[in-house]
């Protein structure tokens, strides 16, 4: 009778954790951590490095070259052109609408 109480509060503490950890991984207000982040905003780099890479020695005279500035990656334009840029869906809470 004992090892019975015992292996059912074994099991009841063992679904507890479970559930527990299930909880912790479904957070309420959709956070994410600092490093993962960085690796969304590096992500987002090595995209654009290669964009830049890709059009090296292509970019028409007179013309900006596509850049990285640390959250964007800006398109090749004209100097002195406005380029509207919508914010960025690969960082956190960015549009806080």
């Amino acid at each position: 009778m004992g090892a019975g109480i015992v292996s059912s509060s074994l099991g009841v503490l063992f679904y507890c954790s479970v559930l527990s950890c299930v909880y912790a991984l479904i957070d309420a207000d959709d956070v994410i951590t600092r490093d993962e982040q960085i690796y969304l905003l590096l992500h987002a780099k090595r995209k654009c490095e290669q964009k830049v890479k890709s059009k090296m020695g292509k970019v028409a005279e007179g013309y900006c070259a596509t850049q990285w500035d640390g959250i964007l990656c800006w398109p090749e334009e004209a100097p002195g052109k406005l380029v509207p840029m919508q914010c960025p869906d690969y960082v956190y809470d960015f549009n806080h609408q």
